[in-house]
């Protein structure tokens, strides 16, 4: 239907439009593009074992190397870990 309407104009003014429509559909998907990659997944010990195969004790180390980001909750010493889930995973995908 579109096409139809189209073809209604003279092939330069339906060139141009077109040339548009592809030029804003590249920016719409630089934009979600960018979007996604700073989307971050946060989460704890517990589901990063799950998600990931490696131990504890592995992690943890991995961790205290610095290796990934990671945040505490709060101040205290009973505060808890978070992982960023999508920085872990290509960590260990490029094999540490």
């Amino acid at each position: 239907m579109a096409i139809e309407v189209l073809n209604e104009f003279d092939k330069a003014f339906r060139d141009e439009l077109l040339a548009e429509l592809v030029e804003l559909n590249r920016e719409a998907f630089a934009i979600v593009k960018e979007e996604l990659k700073n989307d971050s997944k946060w989460v704890g010990i517990k589901v990063l074992v799950e998600k990931t195969g490696r131990s504890r004790k592995e992690l943890e180390r991995l961790r205290d190397q610095g290796v990934f980001r990671c945040h505490r909750t709060g101040k205290s010493i009973n505060s808890k870990y978070l992982y960023d889930l999508a920085d872990v995973q290509r960590v260990l995908r490029k094999g540490v």
